[in-house]
């Protein structure tokens, strides 16, 4: 094929316009998927509202600052991961426990259950008390209550 004297290769031809369309779809991404149009399967263009809501969501989306524990505010992107870094890295580590004031935080906490209840909690459990509890289930349970029945009591 030529145009104006000059031979063109259609095949180079398709595979750029390809590449291309490729390109677009892959810069447009997310304002197809909050645009929530076809356009992608019927080749219809995103607006400009769209792209500029794109761009703003992106530019709204990243940390621009942070105060570090001097007090200076960093904005570049490696005093930010370096700030990010120690945070979390002080966050999980280990440290000493203040015994006198977790005992007086323990101690402060009202009691839940009496002692009798507790003393129930902690005796042993009887076989008439678990076939009570087995036979309360309801009938979406029951099969529930065939596997235990066969598993623990028999």
């Amino acid at each position: 094929m030529q145009a104006d004297g000059i031979a063109i290769d259609v095949t180079k031809l398709e595979n750029l316009k390809l590449e291309l369309n490729n390109y677009e779809l892959e810069k447009c991404k997310g304002a197809v998927l909050r645009s929530k149009a076809t356009w992608a399967s019927e080749s219809d263009k995103n607006t400009k509202f769209f792209l500029n809501l794109e761009k703003y969501k992106q530019e709204n989306n990243a940390v621009k600052e942070l105060i570090n524990d001097k007090g200076d505010v960093i904005g570049d992107t490696d005093g930010i991961l370096d700030i990010e870094y120690s945070f979390y890295k002080n966050l999980y580590s280990c440290v000493n426990v203040d015994n006198v004031k977790m005992e007086e935080f323990i101690s402060s906490i009202d009691v839940k259950i009496n002692e009798n209840d507790k003393d129930m909690c902690d005796a042993e459990i009887l076989y008439d008390e678990i076939t009570e509890a087995l036979m309360a289930m309801s009938k979406k349970q029951k099969s529930w209550y065939r596997w235990a029945y066969n598993r623990v009591l028999l």
